[in-house]
């Protein structure tokens, strides 16, 4: 008869990457210090996930929008996908709908990468990024 084992397992932490992936840790903790034998001791985990996945996308690639750091710090990445060349506006609010900024982007074809400095400093508090293009509007929040 096989011997019983005892097996734990903990998930410590999930973040985004700077490059819209994901980055997971966590700790596993076997009788044996060999996860795969389940003998004793801690196995320690770091998994990296792309931003891709091989899920098929939606015609409206345009709703794909990733913002990071979240909270912000000092930079805001914000990746999107678009179908075609647009001329992509942004907006910045705050959560009362005061306009913090507003800037367009000329788009490529496929994924668009954009790094925003905010002029000034922002307060703590929840804000609104919005992406209109070609009459597709979505928006997003993101803290401070």
């Amino acid at each position: 008869m096989p011997q019983a084992r005892t097996l734990a397992v903990a998930g410590e932490s999930v973040k985004i990457s700077y490059d819209g992936g994901y980055v997971l840790t966590g700790y596993s903790q076997s009788t044996d210090g060999d996860v795969t034998g389940l003998s004793g001791g801690y196995d320690y985990w770091v998994v990296k996930l792309s931003e891709s996945t091989n899920n098929e996308v939606s015609n409206n690639v345009e709703k794909i929008i990733k913002i990071f750091p979240n909270p912000i710090e000092n930079v805001l990445n914000i990746v999107f996908y678009s179908e075609s060349n647009y001329r992509t506006k942004v907006s910045i609010k705050d959560i009362t709908g005061r306009l913090i900024s507003e800037f367009n982007i000329n788009t490529q074809n496929g994924k668009n990468t954009y790094c925003w400095h905010p002029k000034i400093d922002l307060s703590k508090g929840v804000y609104l990024l919005t992406l209109t293009q070609n009459g597709n509007t979505e928006t997003r929040r993101f803290v401070k």
